[in-house]
């Protein structure tokens, strides 16, 4: 049976569920794996979130609470393996908490008809959830730990040789050693990616990490033209790879396109939103979880902030005398969701904690990886480059590279990703 599709949508492509999981059939596949371990108990399941490519399920057993994590085939074998490979490294190689793998599956040739994970239910709430009522300090101290949790992860014990995914090495003794393997990333698996030839590492450097997404650009974009008649798309397409082109002709100015060692990288948690950060009442971290898709990336990549303090700057606190009150929904403020908040003030204030919370985050990584700061100027254009490939073929960010192209080529140089996000 078909597992998944992908739909064309207004958007692009989405991953979209052809069946869905079995309950009863979960039920029996759990009972089978927990019974091993001696418990006793009926297996309880019940259906609890979802995201881009899994399902999450509530999993009551005796006294314990676990998540059942059922996935889309977006990346056969490969997704599943590396999350529990991901989880696992986290969980011996850092204080951090996170969710502690029970059993899984990474093939679909199971009763389920899916891969699965299933863990620990982790405790706490989303941040979004308690962010409105906590205090700055609060607020502080959360990303404080947040900034020890990846200032750890720089530690020369704890860094790859190359960029890609971590793998639990085959032949690793009762305590798990990890090797480097192939990206599990969006960028090498969205739509039909998966299925054509295309070197998705383990890279040895940026300059290859960064060619191969722009050439996957470039393929998208000859397919649109080779497939289309529609004059609107076809500009887009040539304009999307036009500057794919002129972005892999800049490549070799700013990264060496031969290295003699691989690259050092760093685990790096692409997603650290408010959703993903689980705290207790208080705002104190209880765990980070959502660690599908999670790579090594290059150092100057993992020196910026996390998707928590991104978003434009915003110098003066918003404050509330200032706003009307069609701005201002009444008794928003005990259950506030700044994430999805569409009213002025929310979204005002929302920017303006980020601003000082993300100079904090910064001075935090500083005290404690004294050069961050300077090292992150400096690799500056290795960030904007990145962005610029993420963006290329997005209609909306076309104007935009194309003119910070323009000006690098007469000698102005700018931000581009500060100019982007606001």
């Amino acid at each position: 049976r078909s597992q998944m599709e992908w739909a064309k949508t207004s958007f692009g492509l989405e991953p979209r569920w052809c069946s869905q999981p079995d309950l009863i059939a979960m039920q029996h596949l759990i009972q089978k794996y927990l019974a091993a371990t001696g418990g006793g108990g009926v297996v309880r399941v019940k259906y609890f979130a979802e995201g881009m490519f899994n399902k999450l399920y509530t999993v009551s057993w005796s006294r314990s609470i676990f998540l059942m994590r059922v996935s889309l085939p977006v990346c056969p074998k490969l997704k599943t393996m590396s999350e529990v490979a991901t989880l696992q490294f986290v969980r011996q190689e850092t204080q951090l908490p996170v969710p502690r793998v029970i059993a899984f599956d990474h093939s679909s040739q199971n009763e389920l008809g899916f891969e699965w994970i299933l863990m620990e239910k982790m405790p706490g709430v989303p941040v979004r959830q308690q962010w409105g009522k906590l205090t700055m300090d609060a607020k502080a101290d959360l990303v404080k730990a947040i900034a020890k949790f990846q200032a750890h992860l720089f530690n020369p014990k704890n860094r790859f040789q190359g960029i890609g995914n971590i793998f639990q090495s085959p032949t690793s003794p009762s305590e798990p050693s990890f090797v480097l393997g192939s990206m599990v990333s969006p960028a090498f698996f969205w739509g039909d990616r998966a299925n054509r030839r295309v070197n998705s590492g383990p890279f040895r450097s940026s300059h290859d990490w960064l060619k191969s997404r722009l050439e996957l650009v470039v393929d998208d974009q000859e397919r649109i033209l080779a497939g289309t008649e529609d004059d609107d798309d076809t500009d887009v397409s040539e304009r999307a790879r036009a500057v794919a082109m002129r972005l892999l002709e800049l490549l070799p100015t700013v990264l060496p396109g031969e290295v003699e060692t691989a690259e050092e990288s760093v685990l790096w948690h692409d997603d650290l939103s408010q959703q993903n950060i689980l705290v207790a009442e208080n705002g104190c971290l209880d765990s980070i979880v959502d660690w599908e898709c999670v790579s090594t990336v290059p150092l100057w990549k993992a020196r910026e902030e996390p998707i928590l303090l991104c978003g434009p700057s915003r110098p003066d606190r918003a404050l509330r005398e200032d706003y009307g009150e069609d701005d201002i929904q009444k008794g928003d403020e005990d259950s506030l969701d700044n994430e999805s908040s569409t009213d002025t003030y929310w979204i005002h204030l929302l920017g303006s904690e980020r601003t000082v919370l993300r100079k904090f985050y910064y001075q935090t990584m500083e005290e404690l990886l004294p050069g961050f700061n300077s090292q992150r100027t400096r690799d500056a254009i290795l960030v904007d480059i990145d962005y610029a490939v993420q963006q290329c073929d997005n209609e909306l960010a076309l104007e935009t590279i194309e003119s910070w192209l323009d000006d690098r080529n007469e000698g102005r140089y700018w931000n581009l990703k500060e100019v982007m996000m606001g």
